[in-house]
């Protein structure tokens, strides 16, 4: 092994050390493989997150068709001849 692949074991070790397992770009590590546990449980927080926008978004419809509907009864309220 050269100097230069020294050092870098060295720095990726004590990046690993002081940062936890997503030292390296982002990338999740655990005794140089991808730990696949903690890539799972990313996905599964996406998938809830991503769960949870589509019933706000349901919602946010509902909201948006219900405040249509007063508004076109207030405003045939106001323009109605009396």
């Amino acid at each position: 092994m050269d100097m230069d692949a020294l050092k870098e074991a060295s720095r990726k070790v004590a990046a690993v050390k002081n940062r936890g397992p997503r030292a390296l770009n982002g990338d999740i590590i655990a005794n140089g493989v991808v730990d696949q546990w903690l890539q799972q449980k990313k996905i599964r927080n996406r998938r809830t997150k991503f769960m949870i926008l589509e019933k706000t978004d349901q919602r946010c419809e509902v909201y948006r068709a219900n405040l249509v509907a007063v508004l076109r009864d207030v405003e045939e309220l106001v323009f109605t001849p009396l």
